[in-house]
């Protein structure tokens, strides 16, 4: 019995290096969190360019944004779905907004309800400018 619990803390021990090795090839994302009220109202006016045009019937599949994101992976998934690119300040404001209990990781699901009600507020406000005449 104590040899196959040490086969098995061997086997487990070789998948976790090989995964960190993975990891640790990867690379980092540049971020910053000290960013300043104009990055994060150019991060979302970026965003709210994309959510007034989003039509989910023609466009790209929005399942990478699905479970929990480091700030990588969802700065790929924004630039893969929406051709999104941000500065370093711009993405951290755009992370500290989504990132609802500060953990440094994106929930897909939140931040596509988040980005789903951003559709459809800029989609109101484009349908009052043009009604009030000032498109």
């Amino acid at each position: 019995m104590h040899v196959a619990a040490a086969r098995v803390k061997t086997h487990y021990d070789s998948l976790q290096e090989r995964s960190l090795a993975k990891f640790n090839k990867v690379p980092q994302t540049k971020i910053s969190h000290s960013f300043s009220p104009s990055d994060y109202a150019s991060a979302m006016e970026k965003l709210g360019r994309v959510a007034l045009f989003y039509d989910p019937e023609r466009a790209q599949s929005t399942r990478g944004f699905e479970g929990l994101l480091d700030p990588f992976a969802f700065k790929q998934q924004l630039q893969r779905c929406f051709s999104l690119h941000f500065t370093p300040k711009e993405l951290g404001a755009v992370v500290d907004h989504f990132d609802k209990d500060k953990n440094g990781f994106i929930d897909g699901s939140e931040f596509l309800v988040g980005f789903y009600t951003l559709s459809q507020k800029v989609k109101k406000q484009e349908r009052l400018k043009v009604k009030k005449g000032e498109i």
